[in-house]
């Protein structure tokens, strides 16, 4: 079964239910912000261990995937500020 990401922050009318909802593009600023707001340290500048080189999703998808794949997560792409094409 798939489930999108807005089944994990939304209630069943839609609403959002969390307080906060992070990035993982803003992942340092993101977590020193979650960091701050609930008293945790954190180092001053995260590191990504075995992070790869990888090419724009455009070189694997193809258009009719892209479609396909917006569709499927269209409530995620407009809640989450994102756009897939």
């Amino acid at each position: 079964m798939r489930r999108d990401q807005t089944s994990f922050v939304c209630d069943l009318a839609g609403n959002i239910i969390v307080d906060e909802i992070y990035r993982f593009e803003n992942l340092n600023d993101d977590v020193h912000r979650m960091a701050e707001r609930i008293g945790i340290p954190v180092p001053e500048e995260l590191v990504w261990e075995k992070k790869q080189k990888r090419s724009h999703y455009t070189e694997y998808y193809s258009a009719a995937d892209i479609d396909k794949v917006a569709k499927l997560f269209q409530r995620d792409l407009q809640l989450f500020h994102y756009d897939f094409k």
